[in-house]
């Protein structure tokens, strides 16, 4: 019993420490800083191999909190690839901008 209540207390902390980047993201016009479109795809596969096993091992524990952290993770990536892909192209002067002068 005591390592059920572990198993709670673990899911419900990696679950819930995504909802103030969830927020953050939504309030937000600027997504890309401070967000690495890399660790969510990590992120998002890792709680998804956690659901496929805790189905398999007949965990609910398991599937219920990393579905919510699958689905956090996915509104963090869908918002980023919107706003990154509606974002205007800027262009930068000087000479670092990988432009040669003549």
């Amino acid at each position: 019993m005591l390592s059920k209540w572990f198993g709670i207390m673990g899911g419900l902390g990696t679950t819930t420490s995504f909802f103030p980047q969830v927020l953050k993201s939504l309030r937000s016009s600027s997504i890309e800083e401070g967000v690495s479109p890399l660790m969510l795809i990590i992120h998002f596969c890792g709680v998804s191999s956690w659901v496929v096993y805790g189905l398999l091992q007949g965990e609910p524990i398991l599937v219920v909190t990393n579905s919510i952290a699958a689905v956090l993770v996915s509104i963090i990536g869908v918002r980023y690839a919107c706003l990154c892909r509606h974002k205007p192209p800027t262009i930068s002067g000087g000479s670092d901008s990988g432009l040669e002068e003549v």
